[in-house]
């Protein structure tokens, strides 16, 4: 059985660089949860609001039943944002699917998080709706 530690956070708090600092010193490969999904489907990303989350979501599960590697790590998310501008949660029974071994949250200030995803993106989410990230980030285990 595939041994899987999901890496959770919000957009812009450090998932890909963290996994990649792993990645130096452990010899365990990283995929992103977005990119499976871009990969194995006609999804095409044109901001970080979502509209097929439950379609999504069982392409990834499918992307992951195709990787070969024993040991990985995934980041992605516990919620997303809908094209209303919503927290949207995903359902318990994807990460289940998952079957994860572990998982790690990462966090950090709503203000760095504004100045990261406005430096890379050139767009982001108000201070406030960073600021929910306790509620969008958290899932109950």
């Amino acid at each position: 059985m595939k041994k899987i530690v999901f890496i959770a956070g919000i957009h812009g708090v450090g998932k890909t660089t963290f996994c990649q600092k792993i990645q130096e010193d452990v010899a365990i490969k990283h995929y992103s949860c977005s990119t499976l999904i871009k990969e194995n489907s006609d999804y095409i990303e044109t901001s970080k609001t979502i509209d097929k989350a439950e379609r999504n979501q069982l392409i990834l599960i499918e992307s992951l039943n195709q990787i070969s590697d024993e040991k990985l790590l995934l980041d992605g998310h516990f919620c997303l944002i809908d094209k209303n501008n919503s927290v949207l949660r995903l359902d318990d029974s994807v990460f289940e699917s998952l079957n994860l071994s572990a998982i790690v949250v990462l966090s950090c200030d709503a203000r760095t998080i504004h100045s990261r995803l406005q430096e890379r993106d050139g767009t982001t989410f108000s201070i406030g709706k960073l600021r929910l990230s306790p509620q969008y980030e958290t899932m109950p285990i």
